[in-house]
């Protein structure tokens, strides 16, 4: 580590305002799967769950795993710094891709996030406050730090994404108006699970057509049955609907009723 980076670091905990700490703090951390991006302006979430994780990536597509936080326990001032070590262990499935993508509510950057993919590692992941901080940032609310591109390129799972403490003496989790970084062991550091595949569910596989079987199969396979039944209106005068995969029921041809008896 550079004496120039040991010095930004300091100064931006000056810069925050942070004095003596005291311990028995409490700040929960866990990495958000998201097949999607989390939208600006929605980097702050009301409520003592963080957001929902993504079971299901699609295959070969951008995903996203993104870091959110919390601070639950006393001293309840907010987050003013928030660091942690990302890991994946299926590198035969995703690979992370740099750069990382700051949260604005944690836009100063002490120290740089470390990639190494073959490891299933990104270090060093967050950021801080600027100057003057907001205040209890992150009290009753989760609150999103950075952002990780991944690219899916495999099929499978499950994958477990996990965070760490970031293990440097110039990046921790730290609290508005306290010196030291929070302890590793007042940090709950969560994980999450996903897969990628095509479906999981039958749900994952609604193809938007009314008259079709959708089911996910044992391969997990979206399969798309047409299902003439579905469009089955009972009336024998306009002929035998039947299902197109694309255009959904499609009206019969009717009969040909005539006798020939005047």
């Amino acid at each position: 580590m550079s004496t120039f980076r040991a010095l930004s670091v300091l100064t931006a905990i000056s810069a925050l305002g942070l004095a003596t700490v005291a311990n028995a703090q409490v700040v929960r951390i866990a990495p958000i799967v998201k097949q999607v991006a989390t939208t600006g302006g929605s980097e702050r979430f009301s409520g003592v769950n963080p957001p929902a994780s993504d079971a299901r990536i699609d295959p070969a597509s951008t995903f996203y795993v993104e870091i959110w936080a919390t601070n639950v326990g006393a001293p309840l001032n907010g987050l003013a710094c928030v660091y942690v070590d990302l890991a994946y262990d299926r590198t035969d499935l995703m690979d992370a891709i740099s750069p990382e993508v700051d949260s604005p509510l944690f836009s100063n950057d002490a120290v740089a996030v470390v990639f190494d993919d073959p490891n299933g590692a990104v270090g060093d992941v967050g950021g801080c406050q600027g100057a003057p901080p907001v205040n209890n940032l992150g009290v009753g609310e989760w609150v999103m730090v950075e952002r990780i591109r991944m690219d899916a390129i495999g099929t499978g799972g499950t994958i477990t994404v996990s965070v760490a403490d970031a293990a440097n003496i110039f990046a921790g989790t730290s609290i508005i108006g306290e010196l030291n970084n929070v302890l590793p062991v007042d940090i709950d550091f969560q994980n999450r699970t996903f897969d990628i595949q095509e479906c999981l569910t039958a749900a994952d596989c609604d193809d938007g057509i009314g008259c079709t079987d959708d089911s996910c199969n044992a391969s997990n396979v979206c399969v798309n049955a047409l299902n003439d039944s579905l469009c089955d209106n009972a009336m024998f005068c306009d002929g035998a609907e039947t299902c197109s995969a694309t255009l959904d029921c499609q009206a019969g041809t009717p009969p040909v009723i005539d006798d020939g008896i005047g």
